[in-house]
């Protein structure tokens, strides 16, 4: 009988466990030849609605701990649908002088039987300054078990972003 509950456990961790994946694609300008220091990050209103201000605010934090590795450092702000000017960070952002601006908006998903998103997928844009088209994109669908900690969702989008990013030569690999 001990097996047996022990094998049902097994099964249940496997089927429920803290697994999670983020397949993306992205593409890069051919003349862009950037590797930003100085990144400032847009996170737009539906993100924060649709994934939660922890998901968000971890991301941030991750990202911001990647390019800190690498000698750079990232300002950023979340939107909120209720902000009634949405030039209103342009001031900011200027004042932050960055290299590239990168925004971060939900882009749709999959929900499940309890309401959480199996696969999101996740838009993320990066631009020069002054600059009238984009200098890289990125498509990334996150998906994760059901039970999956908030934490390995973040690591593992942010992980993929990252090296999506080295891959694409947009990003320094630093060995971080």
């Amino acid at each position: 009988m001990a097996r047996l509950w022990m094998s049902g456990l097994v099964v249940l961790t496997l089927a429920f466990g803290g697994c999670a994946s983020t397949r993306s694609q992205s593409v890069r300008q051919a003349g862009y030849a950037g590797h930003p220091k100085r990144i400032y990050v847009l996170v737009m209103p539906e993100l924060n609605n649709q994934m939660g201000a922890d998901f968000v605010q971890g991301s941030v934090a991750k990202l911001s701990d990647a390019i800190a590795k690498c000698g750079g450092i990232l300002a950023s702000h979340v939107s909120s649908a209720l902000e009634l000017d949405a030039s209103a960070q342009i001031p900011e952002i200027k004042a932050f002088n960055p290299d590239a601006v990168m925004s971060m908006d939900f882009a749709g998903g999959t929900r499940d039987q309890y309401g959480g998103w199996l696969p999101a997928r996740i838009d993320v844009r990066l631009w020069q300054p002054g600059a009238k088209q984009l200098a890289w994109r990125d498509t990334s669908s996150v998906s994760a078990g059901g039970f999956t900690p908030l934490s390995t969702r973040v690591d593992s989008f942010i992980n993929d972003l990252v090296q999506r990013m080295r891959t694409d030569n947009v990003f320094p690999d630093c060995n971080s």
